[in-house]
């Protein structure tokens, strides 16, 4: 493809890149406590770290990925112009899938590089990077932009949503299932609400600009937070809420 192809294919990535370097952010801080665990011996402390983290990344992710897949062209039209909204909208949904299975890994990462036991990741996302880059090559030829970003999207949705997880929890002997329940399964409820509630607002009311888009985003984001409450998190993460809010609430008062 010609060179005007990138800039097409750049928007949706930076989009993409704001919101990984957030949750790689986020996930860089349980390392150090993830080592220090390792060192006591805490095996069930670092369990509870490591599912706590992927759940908090994970519903943080989710929110910001399902809103780009749905609002991603709308806001590329109002920040730059309909052509690169039009360009863009075909290639969101592959590239923020992978985001939405790669982000929760990020915590797995740290676990791995706390305890020292990150060689094989290293050595696989090499082979993953160069089966990707393989499938784009030959994916574009008959799908251009939406084949490049499909090529990538599919080994590494394998990777980051399978063969990671149970790597993790194999290697520290946790259940697998009991992951997948805890985190993906748990967030189906929300995921799902959340993502009609957007499509209901783009279909009827269609941001046409910054202060509609960002107050209907503030008020699909405020039911997915409240339903991520309900349907979610278990006793000790709301106790803990809890004892946040009313920190807030004194601070504020």
């Amino acid at each position: 493809m010609n060179a005007a192809a990138i800039a097409y294919y750049s928007i949706p990535w930076t989009l993409a890149e704001y919101i990984k370097h957030l949750c790689l952010a986020i996930s860089r801080t349980f390392i150090p406590a993830f080592s220090e665990l390792d060192s006591a011996g805490d095996s069930n402390a670092i369990y509870s770290y490591y599912m706590s983290g992927t759940r908090l990344v994970m519903v943080l992710s989710n929110l910001l990925c399902v809103g780009v897949i749905v609002y991603g062209d709308a806001f590329i039209h109002i920040w730059i112009g309909e052509r690169y909204a039009i360009e863009a909208k075909s290639i969101l949904f592959p590239i923020f899938l992978v985001l939405y299975f790669y982000t929760p890994q990020l915590i797995g990462l740290s676990l791995l590089q706390g305890t020292s036991r990150h060689q094989r990741y290293s050595v696989w996302n090499v082979w993953v990077s160069c089966i990707s880059l393989l499938f784009s090559i030959i994916l574009i030829q008959k799908y251009g932009l939406f084949g490049v970003a499909l090529g990538t999207a599919i080994p590494q949705v394998i990777y980051f949503g399978v063969i990671i997880p149970i790597y993790v929890c194999r290697l520290s002997n946790w259940s697998v299932v009991k992951y997948f329940l805890n985190t993906h399964v748990s967030l189906i409820i929300p995921s799902f609400l959340l993502y009609v509630i957007l499509v209901l607002f783009k279909q009827n009311y269609y941001p046409h600009s910054y202060f509609l888009l960002i107050s209907q985003a503030v008020f699909a984001a405020i039911i997915y937070m409240l339903t991520v409450y309900v349907f979610m998190l278990n006793s000790n993460e709301k106790i803990v809420i809890g004892r946040v809010l009313k920190v807030f609430s004194r601070k504020r008062t």
